[in-house]
């Protein structure tokens, strides 16, 4: 008794946490990151109580996902990004687990429709006083953020995916007409966010989701009139979805072919679409690295590296298109293996849905296919959302055989734990390369200009790719007198970075004229700006920049 309320309280505290995950992640990612996982292992300790849990194909699969994920993670070209990322992997898989695993089925279905419907609206109501204010806006403005307009639409449309079809849902179900009229008046809202949000690849998404609901599970309606009303609602948005998308193609390429000045939120020209950029990226990307990928959380750097020179917008911390970039990160099999976990999920799913599930399903659906042209995964409770949807249509296959299951026992859940732990420990912090150059820089202020190298030098260890760390260190060893190793350095940062490849070649090249004018002392008067003396070399700078390539 005392082990079931523990386990109770244990599971009700998890879902406190998670309840604003989508507004403060928005707000704070870290924040956002701490809270997905704390919950995840409150949520994970409950299945202690159980003496053993049951494992079918699609947790073996997940399982076998996250050991090609921690494979990647040891190659990796930035360790302290891909261990973030291997242990939110892990609160996914935990999480899951506990929805699959749970007796509390209705409960929890209840629980993240209220979540995702909370959530929404709050985000909705923030997006708007944030176009309504602009730059007076009081809350933390960032790509990152579900509230916050970038690249000409606001990213609120993700979590709408999944709220759109929830809300309408509720309210074909609802009996009390308050509350009714209260949820065709939050769907109508929801709809008209969604719409002025112009999130062309959500729009999309969505229309696909609802159309191939209607098409290959319609006998799962059994509301009298839903289906009528789910079939008009999805006429209705895809009609839209076309008016927009065909408006701004014509505006955005016939109106203002050339100049976006004044063009508005719906100028979205093809000659400024980057994603073929980023798709041929992730190839590069992954014929360097096709076996064991370039490590989780890593496409950043593989888009640096391979953006064209004279593109200042090339790169992209997101292929948008996540199925790709699991290739790219995680090598041929963890790719192939995430593609057998969505076979999976889907054949499932096909085989166990039932009528109350299916407004999850059409936003599992619609986040599947925003996901191959988009970057909504990139949010935690996006994909969170995801990874919960999946498992509250799954549930625990009870229906197999025993000789189809495999059964683990409970102190399995200890190794994610501890590795989620393991994330937390103070050795760890010192290493975090995104505070490094501040406390290096503040170290050589007082003198202390070996431990400052030592400290960038160790952060880069764990980052190898990031080339604000190495033009860090190559300034830093330019300054102690190491010209050698300042090379080295900047020649790294040049190989990684392209766009800036100009200027770090050219912070290099003057270091090594310093060092030669110095030692043979030249009889002519010389400038103070040395810059001045570069730019008589400029073609040289390009040849050099070829030769450093090769």
């Amino acid at each position: 008794m005392v082990k079931y309320k523990m386990g109770k309280l244990f599971f009700q505290t998890g879902l406190v946490a998670l309840f604003f995950l989508p507004v403060l992640e928005s707000i704070n990612r870290t924040l956002g990151i701490n809270l997905l996982l704390v919950s995840a292992i409150l949520f994970s300790l409950p299945l202690f109580l159980l003496k053993k849990i049951v494992f079918d194909k699609i947790n073996v699969v997940f399982s076998l996902l996250l050991l090609f994920f921690g494979l990647s993670t040891i190659t990796s070209w930035s360790l302290l990004r891909s261990y973030i990322s291997l242990n939110i992997y892990l609160a996914y898989f935990l999480i899951f687990i506990f929805v699959r695993n749970s007796n509390s089925k209705e409960y929890l279905r209840k629980y993240f429709t209220l979540m995702i419907l909370t959530n929404a609206l709050l985000l909705s109501l923030i997006s708007i006083v944030y176009v309504i204010l602009g730059r007076k806006f009081f809350l933390p403005v960032n790509s990152m953020s579900l509230y916050t307009q970038v690249s000409g639409h606001n990213r609120i449309c993700d979590i709408l995916v999944f709220a759109i079809p929830i809300a309408l849902n509720q309210f074909l179900l609802e009996k009390k007409k308050a509350i009714k009229y209260f949820l065709g008046f939050l769907t109508l809202f929801f709809l008209a966010v969604f719409i002025f949000s112009f999130g062309r690849a959500a729009m999309l998404s969505l229309s696909f989701g609802y159309l191939l609901v209607i098409l290959f599970f319609h006998n799962n309606f059994n509301i009298v009139g839903s289906r009528r009303t789910e079939n008009l609602f999805a006429i209705i948005l895809s009609v839209i979805t076309m008016v927009i998308l065909t408006s701004s193609f014509l505006y955005s390429n016939l109106i203002f072919p050339k100049d976006s000045q004044g063009a508005g939120f719906i100028y979205k020209p093809v000659m400024k679409e980057r994603r073929l950029d980023y798709y041929l990226q992730a190839i590069n990307g992954f014929r360097q690295s096709p076996f064991t990928g370039t490590g989780l959380d890593t496409f950043i750097y593989v888009s640096r590296q391979y953006q064209e020179k004279n593109n200042s917008h090339g790169f992209s911390s997101s292929a948008h298109n996540r199925y790709l970039q699991y290739f790219t990160e995680t090598g041929i099999f963890g790719g192939i293996i995430f593609l057998i976990l969505i076979f999976f999920f889907s054949k499932e799913i096909c085989k166990n849905l039932l009528p109350f599930n299916l407004s999850f399903l059409v936003g599992l659906i619609a986040s599947a296919i925003q996901a191959t042209i988009d970057y909504n995964w990139d949010f935690l409770s996006i994909y969170l959302f995801f990874f919960i949807g999946v498992a509250l249509i799954l549930g625990e296959d009870k229906n197999k055989s025993l000789g189809n299951r495999l059964f683990l026992t409970n102190k399995f859940i200890l190794l994610p734990i501890i590795l989620i732990i393991t994330l937390f420990l103070p050795f760890f912090i010192p290493f975090n390369s995104y505070k490094a150059q501040e406390k290096a820089a503040f170290l050589e202020k007082i003198g202390y200009k070996d431990k400052a190298e030592a400290l960038l030098a160790a952060s880069l260890s764990v980052d190898k790719k990031n080339t604000n760390l190495l033009t860090a260190l190559a300034e830093l060893n330019a300054r102690l007198g190491s010209y050698d190793k300042a090379h080295k350095f900047y020649r790294q940062a040049i190989l990684f970075n392209r766009i800036n490849s100009d200027y770090l070649i050219k912070r290099d090249f003057i270091m090594r004229l310093k060092i030669r004018l110095s030692s043979e002392k030249p009889f002519i008067n010389l400038p103070c700006n040395y810059n001045e003396i570069i730019q008589g070399f400029i073609s040289l700078l390009f040849r050099q920049e070829r030769c450093l390539e090769r």
